[in-house]
């Protein structure tokens, strides 16, 4: 159903014209934003199928739309992780974590040391 709703609406936000009183660049914003949402969502149904490749790519694509989703940014940076790609994920918890909304987040802080910790491991070795 989640998925359906996604989708229904970026066919939706396909086919949306500006009103005539909108501004543009305040309209085209905020079909960015939302379509960015929809995305998000839609990686997350990946994520928790779990899904990982459609999650990365739909994370991705909705941060083409909006570079300042911290959300999708923190949840790609799982996906990384769990693809082994710890280097990107590193970088986008770092990204994450320096926004102030995020920069006490205990999960990506928690993420993070697991990161740290993997590349101690393997440098001991």
């Amino acid at each position: 159903l989640c998925t359906e709703l996604c989708q229904a609406g970026l066919t939706l936000l396909k086919n949306k014209t500006r009103p005539e009183r909108a501004d543009l660049v305040t309209y085209r914003q905020d079909m960015e934003h939302l379509r960015s949402i929809f995305f998000f969502i839609l990686g997350k149904v990946a994520h928790v199928r779990p899904d990982y490749q459609e999650a990365f790519t739909l994370y991705e694509e909705s941060l083409r739309h909006n570079k300042q989703n911290f959300q999708a940014l923190f949840c790609l940076s799982k996906v990384q992780f769990h693809m082994g790609n710890f280097q990107d994920a590193e970088s986008n918890l770092n990204l994450v974590l320096a926004c102030p909304r995020f920069k006490d987040s205990y999960e990506a802080i928690r993420l993070l040391a697991q990161i740290k910790a993997r590349q101690s491991r393997a440098s001991a070795n």
